[in-house]
């Protein structure tokens, strides 16, 4: 009955520190490298902003939500560079093209298993593509595609670091990037 207790009573005080663990960040795919110093004479964009065919499965509310994010990110690239930008509803109006696109989801994976079966004892780490960004500039002729992959780290630790994602995990960063990138290569 002692022992009992004693392992009761050491369990619960142990439990608040090992705690499962995720750690993630985003990384960009496909970044266009170029010594070519952008120009911005003639900065007059009208862009569009729309969602992909993989956000077909959200609520009405939650795109309308995403979308309206971009449309800020994007706002705020284009008057980092100066940039009189003018956002349009209709395609055929704009002059800079913004696609956004959600692969499917398949489902938990190998990896995601092994974690659950070991309890976390052995670090897992995994890459999944996270979403596609179509920019397509029709002044220039010009179009990217850039993949963003999220690449997370599982595992059972003695001091949780989940804070770290507040950092790390920043959807909004890896577009204006992306589109950063785009702007001063196109």
């Amino acid at each position: 009955m002692i022992l009992r207790n004693i392992f009761l009573s050491l369990a619960i005080l142990t439990s608040p520190f090992l705690q499962s663990c995720t750690v993630g960040y985003y990384k960009i795919r496909d970044e266009i490298v170029s010594n070519k110093t952008p120009n911005f004479k003639e900065c007059d964009i009208k862009y569009s902003v729309s969602l992909g065919d993989g956000y077909k499965s959200y609520q009405k509310e939650t795109l309308e939500e995403i979308r309206k994010n971009h449309i800020i990110l994007s706002k705020e690239v284009f008057d980092e560079y100066g940039c009189n930008s003018k956002l349009v509803e209709n395609k055929s109006d704009s002059n800079f093209l913004i696609e956004i696109q959600k692969p499917p989801f398949l489902g938990a994976s190998g990896l995601d298993y092994l974690n659950v079966f070991l309890f976390g004892l052995i670090p897992t780490t995994e890459t999944r593509e996270y979403q596609i960004y179509n920019f397509y500039n029709l002044k220039s002729n010009a179009k990217h595609t850039y993949h963003i992959d999220y690449k997370n780290y599982n595992h059972l630790i003695f001091l949780p670091f989940f804070w770290t994602a507040i950092f790390t995990v920043d959807e909004g960063k890896v577009f204006k990037k992306s589109l950063r990138n785009f702007i001063e290569n196109s």
